[in-house]
């Protein structure tokens, strides 16, 4: 999942929102994808261990960046970037998950 988001050619929904949170400002960008999903819902054959499918039901991937940046305080100019990924069963269409980020996104804590 994670080499199908490194790819810019991989069509891509995203959205990027910010905020100030006492000494720091975060940045969240949601991306949600399709492109993957046909090969991640197939069934495969062979050794447990070397399977990567067999997710059915699945409808979208998701990549969640988190940058933190501290603007003042004893942390300030410190820097954090995190990443999460995730799988779900709605489809663009049912989620509007897009409009869902802040709720997606969550804060880093201190």
């Amino acid at each position: 999942m994670a080499l199908s988001f490194a790819d810019p050619w991989t069509q891509r929904e995203q959205v990027v929102e910010g905020d100030r949170h006492g000494d720091r400002e975060e940045r969240r960008t949601l991306e949600v994808s399709s492109e993957v999903v046909a090969y991640l819902a197939e069934p495969e054959v062979g050794a447990e261990e070397e399977k990567t499918g067999d997710w059915p039901g699945l409808g979208q991937v998701c990549r969640l960046h988190r940058e933190v940046e501290y603007v003042s305080g004893r942390r300030a100019g410190e820097r954090t970037s995190e990443w999460a990924y995730a799988l779900t069963s709605l489809t663009r269409s049912a989620s509007r998950s897009l409009q869902a980020a802040p709720h997606l996104a969550g804060t880093v804590a201190d």
